[in-house]
């Protein structure tokens, strides 16, 4: 589990009001130039999260989140596979011990989601998995669980230095229908840390890295799969663009090392994703715009299953009383590799409609 790290993440804890919340709704699709070389067509997910938090006296707020998700994939030929459902469910407790400094926090999964498939639905899920399309989930659902951690932030001048721990324990499923054994994913060790810096011209600079341990998957009890260690490394700068407008710009890279198969000791390649983006927020007539622009770019040891994905998108922001109505729509393109010699172009598109209360439901 992770907690958000940071001045700003930390103090909106601390000022976050009675009650927040918020929903909407989001529609991706995806398709692949060459459907016969990658044996796909078309990937479309919609997915409709609901988030609410309620402050429980000065210290401790209580927050709830799932989605509702429906997603299919399209093969040559006209078969077509389909999965609907909630998320799990995450329901958290964060109790601050000292405000804007130091912050304690629970976690309860609840298996809500729909985490056993057909095995022609696996396809579809494993899609939405991989790292290269950046669907709204990643599962639906993975047995629930429960987890703790702990964050803090220490401000020293214009710099501040935060860090994170927390651990989760996956529940147990079954992944596969009318399957004769229960799956465990491995336990998390998920460590963060942050360093910011702010300039003499209002901007920030800060360098963030996340480190994920995971111990054996198993099945009916017994050890199956090892999966590498994850390791993300994330760079920022924040500025101001304007009187009436601020920017971001960021880069960074996601290392996943190489798993194994610990029946026959078969690995799993090692792989890495490579991103970088750049956004703008300008104050206009009232609302708020916000272009964005982003690239993507996986690699694997193996050669396999890696692309190279680009896209821009606009977002605005649009105060209707007490709730901000936020519109966005994304355009993507690109390229996969699924073997040597065995490549298609994919274009996307995405776009989205959420409504905001109280600060919440981000």
């Amino acid at each position: 589990m992770t907690i958000p790290l940071g001045a700003g993440a930390l103090e909106a804890q601390s000022t976050a009001p009675a009650v927040s919340g918020g929903g909407g709704a989001t529609f991706q699709t995806f398709r692949f130039s060459d459907a016969d070389a990658v044996g796909i067509e078309s990937i479309t997910l919609l997915t409709t999260p609901f988030a609410a938090g309620v402050r429980l006296g000065s210290a401790v707020r209580i927050e709830a989140s799932t989605t509702f998700a429906q997603g299919s994939l399209s093969r040559p030929g006209g078969e077509k596979t389909s999965v609907s459902g909630l998320t799990d469910t995450r329901i958290q407790l964060l109790t601050e011990v000292v405000p804007n400094r130091l912050t304690v926090s629970g976690l309860v999964s609840l298996p809500t989601g729909a985490a056993e498939f057909t095995v022609e639905e696996v396809g579809l899920a494993g899609a939405v998995a991989a790292d290269l399309l950046p669907f709204e989930i990643s599962s639906w659902g993975s047995g629930g669980g429960v987890g703790g951690g702990v964050a803090f932030f220490q401000p020293a001048g214009s710099m501040g230095i935060g860090g994170s721990v927390g651990y989760t324990i996956p529940g147990e499923f079954n992944p596969v229908q009318d399957a004769e054994f229960r799956y465990r994913p491995g336990a998390a060790l998920a460590i963060q840390g942050i360093v910011d810096y702010t300039l003499e011209n209002r901007s920030r600079l800060a360098l963030q890295f996340n480190w994920n341990r995971f111990s054996d998957d198993e099945v009916q009890g017994v050890n199956l799969f090892r999966s590498g260690d994850r390791l993300e490394m994330r760079g920022s700068w924040a500025f101001t663009a304007g009187a009436q407008g601020s920017g971001v710009a960021w880069a960074g890279y996601l290392h996943r090392s190489e798993g194994a198969f610990l029946d026959d000791l078969r690995s799993r390649p090692s792989q890495g994703l490579y991103f970088a983006g750049a956004g703008l927020r300008h104050s206009w007539g009232g609302m708020v715009v916000a272009p964005t622009a982003e690239l993507r770019v996986q690699r694997r040891d193996d050669g396999t299953d890696q692309g190279t994905l680009a896209g821009a998108g606009l977002r605005v922001e649009i105060p209707a009383g007490d709730v901000l109505v936020i519109p966005r729509i994304q355009l993507r393109g690109g390229s996969v590799l699924i073997r040597d010699g065995v490549d298609s172009g994919v274009v996307g598109v995405e776009a989205g409609l959420a409504l905001r209360f109280g600060g919440g439901g981000r």
